[in-house]
């Protein structure tokens, strides 16, 4: 796979993408140390982001709808992902196909597989809100 060559980012040398025509970065990101952007079905993401070592942004997944054909066999679906500006993505996160994304915050590990709009602090496997973000304070939800 191809290395990420990016103009006004913070970019660790191990961050690492396939499909670059599919790729759309605003300015001013952070991708750390081997982060992976599987842009498929089309990954855009906004300013001022930071993505922590160890994500993965993947826009395919395999399907296993015919039980005689081989998985490796079998046309994979692709959904884009939409990630707004001022996102931070602590360590070893995923972002699943289809997914958009507004102004969040993702804890580390979590596994998101739901779009979620600005201001939510998102955790976990499957992940939820942990927190709302309003006016520079974080409010828990309960």
């Amino acid at each position: 796979e191809a290395r990420i060559i990016l103009k006004a980012h913070k970019l660790d040398k191990t961050a690492k993408q396939n499909n670059p025509e599919k790729l759309k970065i605003g300015n001013d990101n952070f991708f750390g140390e081997n982060v992976y952007l599987i842009a498929n079905g089309g990954i855009e993401i906004g300013n001022k982001c930071a993505i922590a070592a160890d994500c993965k942004i993947i826009t395919r997944q395999h399907t296993y709808g015919e039980k005689d054909i081989f998985i490796t066999d079998q046309i994979g679906k692709k959904k884009p992902i939409k990630i707004g500006d001022d996102c931070w993505f602590g360590y070893n996160c995923i972002v699943l196909p289809g997914v958009t994304l507004g102004k969040v915050g993702v804890a580390a590990g979590a596994v998101v597989n739901s779009s979620f709009n600005d201001y939510s602090v998102i955790s976990g496997v499957p992940e939820k809100i942990l927190k709302k973000k309003i006016t520079n304070l974080y409010y828990k939800i309960c």
